[in-house]
């Protein structure tokens, strides 16, 4: 049982809910100490990945020999450009410790597909820029 959640969801952190071993990870994001987490039991393996600004050397390695990886991406450049966003918002999004787009997040799948992943879900949270067509889309072009 965790006692103090805020406390144990911290980078590089171990701990127990039964029978699930999780491990958190740094994630590229300009905010206080922000975690991905994967998650054990047995020889079964996953990963979360939400809130990714780019793609580091330790992401891929964290999210390589998984079975299962949910990642967290928001919005296709080209969409995102002609949104009702205000400009300073449009310069903010794209960037390096902001919100991974479609495209790469396609990238980094397909590094992943390479090493045992045997499927995926993209999540993407943002309404305003985002029709179900546009991730699948997107992701399968790489």
């Amino acid at each position: 049982m965790i006692k103090n959640f805020k406390d144990d969801y911290l980078p590089q952190v171990d701990f127990t809910v039964g029978d699930l071993l999780l491990r958190t990870f740094s994630v590229p994001r300009d905010a206080a100490d922000p975690c991905g987490c994967n998650i054990k039991n047995g020889n079964n393996k996953i990963s979360i990945a939400p809130d990714l600004g780019h793609i580091t050397p330790e992401l891929i390695n964290n999210l390589t020999n998984r079975s299962f990886v949910l990642l967290e991406a928001n919005y296709d450049p080209e969409i995102f450009k002609f949104s009702r966003y205000p400009y300073y918002f449009k310069q903010r999004i794209p960037g390096r410790h902001v919100h991974l787009s479609y495209m790469d997040a396609g990238h980094l799948l397909s590094k992943l597909i390479g090493v045992n992943l045997n499927s995926n879900m993209a999540g993407t949270p943002s309404k305003g820029n985002n029709f179900p067509e546009f991730p699948i889309k997107r992701l399968s072009r790489n």
